[in-house]
């Protein structure tokens, strides 16, 4: 397979969260890497596919420690495989055989914060301010919005982030972030991250990120 028939994606879409996160948080932290859906390279280790990825990923020079370590565990957790993501704090690694650019990605990972807990506010509540944000984010070039709200009927405040990938249209964004805020209530943690190829959210109950 030629260098050029070789499709790796690779999405940014936290990468604002390295300067947002608070001072106490670990950019760096792993937060999930699945390949088990994918088929292993053609021809295995040394085949042409296996040295223009290689080459691909050895490029990559955005956000390098957290990209760089990205790239170690895909090797080390899914080697020879065609397909994988790694999720962190502070990015989102892809890389696939198939071309994934402008398109909503369609699988989605979510990483809870508490299990069985009752929720400060209703799943609704939390969808109606992660709208608001999604509004925002795509009326900026970035595709990224963060913001914080008063609970009425609570001593809490509800934090939120947004933000899409920049190579899908506006309405993909908010289509994205559709189908993410519509898994909401199926948890009922206090907080947590949902991510897909194309966009990602994150709401807690405490300030994630700097003012």
């Amino acid at each position: 397979m030629a260098l050029s028939k070789l499709t790796i994606s690779i999405y940014f879409l936290s990468v604002v969260l390295f300067v947002q996160m608070g001072a106490g948080d670990d950019p760096l932290q792993l937060l999930g890497i699945d390949c088990r859906k994918s088929n292993y390279f053609p021809a295995g280790a040394g085949s042409r596919y296996h040295k223009n990825l290689n080459i691909l990923l050895s490029r990559l020079q955005n956000c390098r420690a957290c990209i760089g370590a990205a790239i170690a565990w895909i090797f080390e957790k899914c080697p020879l495989k065609k397909r994988a993501v790694a999720l962190y704090e502070c990015c989102v690694l892809i890389y696939t055989h198939k071309n994934i650019f402008h398109k909503i990605g369609d699988t989605t990972y979510y990483i809870y914060r508490t299990q069985n807990v009752t929720s400060p506010a209703s799943a609704e509540t939390i969808t109606e301010f992660l709208d608001h944000l999604t509004v925002e984010a795509i009326a900026t070039k970035t595709y990224f919005a963060k913001g914080e709200v008063k609970l009425a009927k609570s001593e809490s405040t509800l934090y939120g982030l947004v933000q899409c990938a920049s190579d899908i249209s506006p309405a993909d964004c908010k289509t994205c972030m559709g189908e993410l805020m519509a898994r909401i209530p199926d948890y009922t943690g206090k907080g947590g991250q949902f991510l897909s190829a194309t966009c990602t959210l994150q709401y807690e109950f405490y300030r994630f990120f700097n003012a």
